[in-house]
């Protein structure tokens, strides 16, 4: 991750660093896929060369979950936006992963350029989707 930058587009460093909306499995906006949690935002890391080397030789395990996404896609595809007394999607919650917090180990500064710390990117990154900021990489 020290390696890393935060960035919206284009090519660079070993690692880019970008934050999307979160989304709520458990509801809808279209029918069509989870709704986006405008106030929460997800990770996602793309690593290339010897940082995906690192990344690739520490893998403990991998589990094939494409059947899990095809049942999600599924229900997603049946619910609609309005509140109903059931929500289908509460039958799949006991098979889907625990998700943790995880905190990469860096410096506090590096922690603070990707958004992870408090800081002007974190800053940056909560106004995304609102019109709010002014980081435009």
């Amino acid at each position: 991750m020290e390696q890393c930058e935060c960035k919206t587009a284009g090519g660079g460093s070993l690692g880019r660093v970008q934050w999307d909306p979160a989304r709520d499995i458990l509801s809808t906006d279209n029918g069509k896929e989870p709704r986006k949690m405008l106030r929460k935002r997800a990770i996602q890391i793309g690593v290339k060369g010897r940082i995906s080397e690192l990344y690739v030789s520490s893998i403990l395990s991998i589990e094939d979950v494409t059947s899990l996404a095809h049942k999600v896609g599924n229900v997603h595809s049946t619910m609609t936006s309005h509140k109903s007394h059931t929500n289908p999607m509460v039958e799949l919650l006991q098979h889907l992963p625990n998700e943790t917090a995880y905190t990469p180990k860096c410096s506090a500064s590096t922690l603070k350029q990707l958004g992870l710390a408090p800081g002007k990117t974190a800053d940056d990154v909560f106004g995304l989707g609102r019109g709010k900021s002014a980081n435009k990489n």
